[in-house]
């Protein structure tokens, strides 16, 4: 009998402390949200004829402020977008080129012109 009463007890202190655990891990203060830096990729612009360089280059700068995941997509998103709108061809050397950083740059938070919340 005694056996049985401190059995219950135990179950009964270990059901106190899992239901105290589970409250904690409810607690929706605890979310951590992932933190936002600002991104910077570079992008030419190159104008070809010939094979030769029609004139300078159009150098520009694209800036994101986001998550890391999200750099990562937008790095994506950018690059596809320049690769459509490259008119370059390589038989003929006439058109435009547009060279990109492949991946997004983590820069001073100072740096980013413009702060767009994805």
């Amino acid at each position: 009998m005694k056996n049985i009463v401190l059995g219950m007890a135990f179950m009964l202190s270990f059901g106190t402390f899992a239901n105290s655990s589970d409250e904690v891990y409810r607690n929706e203060d605890q979310v951590i949200s992932p933190r936002k830096y600002c991104y910077e990729m570079k992008v030419i612009k190159q104008y070809y004829k010939n094979f030769l360089s029609a004139r300078p280059s159009d150098n520009f700068t694209l800036n994101n402020y986001c998550t890391a995941a999200e750099a990562k997509i937008w790095g994506e998103q950018v690059n596809m977008k320049y690769a459509r709108e490259t008119t370059y061809n390589e038989f003929t050397g006439n058109g435009i080129l547009y060279l990109a950083t492949t991946v997004p740059m983590q820069v001073a938070s100072s740096n980013c012109f413009t702060v767009a919340n994805n």
